[in-house]
């Protein structure tokens, strides 16, 4: 499997003078989990449905230790409708289906990087980040 490795930066932006806002965390990549405080999160990206799917941060195991509350892992998808036939006696009927193609993505919420699948029944590389771009930049501007 390959994967894209991105990097994302929040800077803080003075502006108590139009309304308060609340300081980042620390790390400053803990912002990120604000999108996904309420579960799955979709969204429409030039007439393509999105989501983020199933995230939550990465426990150790017996095998393998991670540093707690440092990764964020989850499924970037992508909806396609499947044109497909089903058989029934005497005819073939054609209806769509959902096909979601799915990316696992990996937020390091310290060093702020995203490492997310490459997939090309996704899209290109310039596809993926922009999606990811789309699916975040409303909600964490107005953190």
């Amino acid at each position: 499997m390959e994967f894209l490795i991105l990097r994302y930066s929040l800077v803080e932006e003075q502006q108590d003078v139009i309304n308060k806002v609340e300081p980042l965390p620390i790390p400053k990549g803990k912002a990120i989990m604000t999108v996904f405080n309420n579960g799955d999160r979709e969204f429409t990206n030039n007439k393509v449905e999105y989501a983020f799917v199933g995230f939550s941060l990465v426990n150790s195991t017996n095998t393998y230790s991670f540093p707690k509350e440092r990764y964020l892992v989850g499924k970037l998808a992508k909806l396609r409708k499947a044109h497909v036939g089903k058989k029934i006696p005497g005819d073939i009927v054609k209806h769509k289906e959902d096909d979601w193609i799915p990316l696992i993505t990996i937020f390091d919420l310290e060093k702020q990087y995203i490492l997310v699948q490459k997939e090309t029944k996704f899209g290109d590389e310039s596809q993926i980040t922009n999606t990811i771009q789309a699916g975040l930049r409303e909600l964490i501007r107005y953190l």
